[in-house]
């Protein structure tokens, strides 16, 4: 063995030692691929806050919190369960199809640097999501509730709070569905119930900037207007004059600077805004991603009260006949739609694991992502900006009934509420180009269409600087067309339905009686079984085969194309990883939706390496930089799916480290890793070949 394995190295030294550095190379990029997010972007800007991240929890299968006040301070937890927050419970085996009660209890102290500003600063406990509804105690005092399991939401606790002693804080978590809200009892994706996103304490000054908006408008090339609306609040008793700075920076260079000094009374707030013109912006798109930084202070006496930063980008998405403008050019949205979904983690999904998720998106050629169905996590809108991706947003309004729908107390109570929350936190993002009030609810009956006014109505009143749109799977007996910027298709024909080649036609007699109007692919998807070869469903070929007779469908339609006649503007396939489902229980892999063009550990399938190749000759994607591997044989194949798995993952089959930029394989012993190392390059060197295309 060790005569073959010099004769290999020395026959081919100067090759094996390239693909060495290559792949070494590769592993240090790796480590970029890792980032920790920060935190501090994802709450109000400004404030210091204490993560509470060491609760105890208990299930409340038979509701007797309440009668047994869980939430007092004297309650005794100290035999419930330790968990780290952010938590969910249905990870929990035995907890998996749990759907009821929970209760989390933390105990806390202020910070003793807090203690000296008592009267100047007020306290917050501040959740960026519990699903699906929740109530919350500190120290036995009842704060409020919260309906939404996707958005973020406060409690002032200023008034309540022990700064000298342990405070104790109380939550019962419901993530039961019922048809009398939103999401419903029809759910297509996980009932992830908890406290499933990060909670903080937050101090804030009385004289706070406490609201920050930033639109932009393209007029020319060498030419933007930017838009800055700001609310401050004046919790003292007293009036004060005020200097009121703004700055705008990018890459910390000063580009913009103005103050005035306004009077705040007390116990008000004031609302200001500052219309600008910049000559010879950096304009934000998925090719060139320039981002500007917002620096806005309240000052008294040459003291700052308050500071937040706010970034943002200077694009503008506009609809003009039956195309899409971005910053005055024709584009064409190709990508994915992607749930928060990992076996290992349920919806909680590490900052690396949502990076390398929008990372290999974005390598695929995509320039689109529809985060699927409610808002994620503020990181991952972070991650869009960053790396240039378009977004559609949307809350989790799933296969609503119309009686439902058209409540008035449904509309004002779950809708609107979620529907606010989501752009009030997320609409400084550039990445968000889309608004959607929801999916595959019944838009045939008029009790729906009830709904869509409203909501419609009521997104433009809070933002009229993006597009709307809901996604439909009604085709020609859609009712709420005329309402809606984009008509937005879901097509499974050829795979739930009808065959492939009808696709086309719908989209043509849609288009018919809908001539001025764009029409974007929200879903198109099949799904394939890792693995799985061969003509059937199910299987990775039709996979591509189904990508392929869609996307040559889309093609012939396609706006911005040579002819300029297409009304399509854009697709995203059904769905970017697989994910788990309780409708799914008799699917090929129980419990699993299995339309992911990667697996549910992230493992492509050959879709993936079909769907990079036909995005690379859509319209408007020129100057797209990625890897492509070139595949010789299934074994190379496989072999890319391991490296994949190693790369993208962190499961008990595949877990890896990066440290100092060395390849850890930490769940295989050490007796198997030189092997293990060898082999894969001596497999890399003789079957796959690396280029790059531009």
């Amino acid at each position: 063995m060790q005569t073959s394995l010099n004769k290999f190295i020395k026959k081919r030294a100067t090759s094996f030692i390239l693909l060495l550095i290559l792949v070494t190379s590769s592993f240090a990029i790796l480590s970029s691929y890792l980032p920790l997010v920060d935190e501090d972007r994802f709450s109000p800007k400004g404030e210091d806050r204490v993560p509470l991240t060491t609760w105890k929890f208990k299930i409340d299968p038979n509701k007797d919190g309440m009668e047994e006040k869980w939430f007092e301070v004297d309650y005794e937890d100290s035999r419930w369960q330790d968990v780290i927050v952010p938590s969910t419970w249905n990870l929990e085996p035995d907890l998996e199809w749990y759907k009821g009660l929970g209760w989390y209890r933390n105990h806390f102290f202020i910070p003793d640097a807090w203690q000296a500003s008592q009267s100047d600063e007020l306290i917050n406990v501040h959740f960026l999501a519990v699903f699906l509804k929740c109530d919350a105690w500190l120290n036995g005092y009842y704060l409020g509730n919260h309906r939404g399991g996707y958005t973020d939401f406060s409690f002032d606790i200023s008034s309540i709070v022990n700064y000298k002693g342990e405070n104790i804080l109380a939550v019962r978590v419901d993530n039961q569905l019922y048809n009398t809200q939103i999401p419903a009892i029809s759910f297509d994706w996980w009932f992830w119930g908890g406290l499933t996103r990060e909670v903080f304490i937050e101090k804030r000054p009385r004289l706070q900037i406490s609201d920050i908006s930033i639109t932009t408008k393209v007029l020319m090339n060498d030419l933007a207007l930017i838009n800055v609306t700001c609310t401050i609040n004046n919790d003292y008793n007293s009036d004060f004059e005020s200097n009121i700075q703004l700055k705008l920076l990018r890459d910390n260079i000063l580009t913009y600077s103005s103050s005035f000094d306004i009077l705040i009374s007390s116990n008000d707030h004031y609302r200001w805004s500052k219309t600008l013109f910049l000559n010879n912006p950096k304009l934000w798109s998925p090719e060139n991603p320039n981002l500007y930084k917002a620096v806005v202070s309240v000052s008294v006496e040459n003291k700052v009260h308050h500071r937040v930063e706010e970034r943002f980008g200077i694009r503008e998405i506009k609809r003009k006949g039956n195309a899409l403008y971005l910053n005055n050019r024709m584009i064409f949205l190709r990508g994915f739609s992607r749930h928060e979904d990992h076996p290992d983690y349920g919806n909680i999904l590490p900052s690396d694991i949502q990076y390398n998720d929008l990372k290999m998106i974005k390598e695929s050629g995509a320039n689109f992502v529809r985060l699927a169905h409610y808002p994620n996590h503020p990181s991952v809108l972070e991650i869009c900006d960053e790396l240039g991706l378009l977004v559609w947003e949307e809350i989790p309004a799933w296969h609503i009934p119309p009686e439902t729908l058209s409540n008035p107390k449904t509309i004002e109570k779950w809708a609107k509420p979620q529907l606010k929350e989501m752009i009030q936190r997320d609409k400084n993002h550039p990445s968000i180009i889309i608004w959607s009030i929801g999916n595959e609810f019944d838009t045939m009956s008029a009790l729906s269409l009830i709904y869509v006014r409203k909501m419609v109505n009521y997104t433009r009143s809070l933002d009229n600087s993006r597009l709307i749109t809901y996604a439909t799977n009604r085709y020609q007996g859609d009712l709420g067309y005329d309402y809606i910027d984009v008509i937005s298709i879901n097509a499974y024909m050829g795979w739930y339905t009808a065959e492939i080649n009808e696709f086309g036609k719908i989209l043509d007699d849609i288009h018919k009686y809908n001539p001025n109007k764009p029409i974007l692919i929200s879903e198109f998807g099949a799904g394939a079984v890792l693995g799985k070869r061969g003509e059937g469903k199910y299987t990775e070929d039709f996979q591509v085969t189904f990508l392929k007779g869609y996307w040559s469908q889309i093609e012939e339609r396609m706006s911005g194309s040579s002819t300029n006649t297409g009304y399509v503007v854009g697709a995203a396939w059904w769905v970017f990883a697989d994910f788990k489902s309780p409708r799914r229980i008799h699917s090929q892999i129980p419990k699993y939706n299995l339309k992911g063009v990667v697996d549910q550990l992230r493992q492509p399938k050959l879709a993936y390496f079909e769907i990079t190749t036909l995005f690379s000759t859509s319209p408007n994607n020129s100057k797209t930089l990625r890897s492509a591997l070139l595949f010789k044989s299934d074994t190379t194949l496989e072999l890319y799916r391991q490296y994949s798995c190693f790369k993208n993952s962190q499961t008990q089959y595949s877990r890896i480290q990066i440290l100092e930029k060395h390849l850890i394989y930490t769940s295989i012993d050490s007796s198997n890793k030189r092997k293990l190392i060898f082999d894969f390059l001596k497999t890399a060197f003789e079957t796959i070949a690396f280029k790059n295309i531009e």
